[in-house]
């Protein structure tokens, strides 16, 4: 479903819950490991938080393809149907983006950013439009208008952060984002 600099994520079905949608991050296993080990630790701190993409296990296994084998690790997160993320969300949706989608984003980046704080996460550290998942609507998440609640997912938190890099500032990510959706939307809506 999508790739960064460092690996692949891949939509799968777990095993022992034949059902259940995963992602599946694959990266070498000689790359990255402060990065996922500070990813891991982030998120799990953010447990309980609704809106934070959450980490299942990890582990590595070898794969093997046209005669190379290669050694990855790889690490089982929620799958966010329909896999896809807010870049390309504005690139699929036509000018049809209401006022109200920007304000569940915001809304919604803005309580995670407070439970990163609440929680002893000093940050997120790469926000941007390709680290926020759109899923499609759930008619049983419901928002206080008694409409289906927008589905905003925060993702990605250690990658950016680490081998050296500084890591971003939250709020111009959260600026960035909000003034990419605001190009795009329809006031007349």
């Amino acid at each position: 479903v999508g790739s960064g600099k460092v690996g692949f994520v891949y939509r799968a079905h777990d095993r022992q819950a034949s059902d259940w949608e995963v992602a599946v991050k694959l990266t070498p296993a000689s790359e990255q490991h402060d990065a996922r080990q500070n990813e891991i630790k982030k998120v799990s701190k953010l447990s309980t938080i609704p809106g934070v993409v959450h980490f299942h296990r990890i582990g590595a296994s070898s794969i093997t393809h046209n005669g190379h084998c290669e050694l990855v690790s790889y690490s089982v997160w929620d799958y966010i149907h329909p896999g896809r993320d807010l870049r390309r969300y504005l690139a699929d949706t036509a000018n049809e983006i209401r006022a109200s989608f920007l304000v569940a984003v915001v809304e919604q980046i803005l309580r995670i950013l407070h439970a990163c704080r609440k929680k002893g996460v000093v940050r997120h550290g790469d926000l941007h439009a390709g680290n926020i998942l759109i899923g499609d609507p759930d008619e049983g998440d419901i928002d206080a208008s008694l409409q289906p609640r927008e589905q905003v997912y925060v993702s990605d938190f250690g990658y950016g952060v680490t081998g050296g890099k500084v890591p971003k500032d939250d709020y111009r990510g959260l600026a960035d984002i909000s003034n990419e959706i605001i190009e795009r939307v329809d006031w007349a809506k």
